[in-house]
């Protein structure tokens, strides 16, 4: 009896191996310039995928980009790693409101905008010029720090966050 059931048995373990071997890995922090977000499909759905609950309305277009800052172990304490996300979402200027409903105004932000170090994912002063702050938590999950904004023309909303 044994003699039929474990060449099934190996011939099973051996797929479930060999598929958790071949299966695709993460390839660190995204950027949208990057080959991988070539088509406007692509990015989209990578952005839809940050986003908790149902995405408020359709994304048009998506640039972002993610990074990673490694701290060292030293005098201030064991090694951690804090990551961050900017993102300039392109939506439809009457689905602005619905973005704004499912977040919170932010009272006040640090956030001054100057020359954007990059402006395909960075507010320009333009931009930011009569934009309204919103809290990123419940559109991004827990953030360490940041904002959301919807810009004075409804056409894009930007993401500055840390987790």
């Amino acid at each position: 009896m044994w003699k039929k059931i474990l060449p099934g048995v190996g011939a099973v373990l051996l797929i479930v191996g060999l598929a958790g071997w071949l299966r695709p890995r993460s390839r660190g922090p995204a950027d949208s310039s990057g080959p991988g977000f070539a088509t406007v499909r692509s990015r989209v759905e990578w952005m839809e995928g940050r986003i908790r609950g149902r995405v408020p309305s359709k994304i048009l277009d998506a640039q972002f980009k993610q990074w990673e800052n490694q701290i060292p172990a030293g005098h201030m304490g064991p090694a951690y790693t804090m990551r961050f996300l900017r993102a300039k979402i392109t939506i439809s200027p009457a689905d602005a409101p619905k973005w704004a409903a499912r977040t919170q105004p932010m009272r006040s932000t640090r956030y001054a905008t100057g020359a954007a170090a990059n402006p395909l994912y960075e507010m320009t002063p333009a931009d930011g010029s009569g934009a309204r702050f919103f809290d990123p938590e419940p559109l991004f999950g827990s953030a360490d720090g940041g904002f959301m904004t919807i810009t004075e023309n409804n056409r894009y909303v930007f993401v500055a966050i840390r987790y």
